[in-house]
């Protein structure tokens, strides 16, 4: 039996994602400076998902993000940097 596929819902708003773009976004986690520790961070393992609405709402402070396309190399089987830009 097939397991019935559950609609994506973005983790900032909560709403199902329906249509347009969808990202992915991982948190790293950065503590005040006086429990900070030279060379160390916290991130997540596991990404959220955001819906395109939300990120223009991110967009709108101040975050300009600098794209980078990624492909498969498949004699190698990694992912490997193509291009970086502002706009894709």
């Amino acid at each position: 039996m097939t397991r019935q596929a559950l609609p994506d819902i973005c983790n900032t708003c909560g709403k199902e994602i329906t249509g347009g773009m969808q990202y992915s976004v991982q948190y790293t986690q950065k503590p005040p400076k006086e429990d900070k520790v030279k060379g160390e961070f916290v991130k997540t393992n596991d990404k959220a998902d955001q819906c395109h609405t939300c990120f223009l709402e991110v967009c709108k402070t101040g975050f300009k993000p600098t794209w980078i396309k990624m492909r498969k190399e498949e004699a190698l089987g990694k992912w490997v940097e193509v291009e970086a830009q502002q706009k894709f």
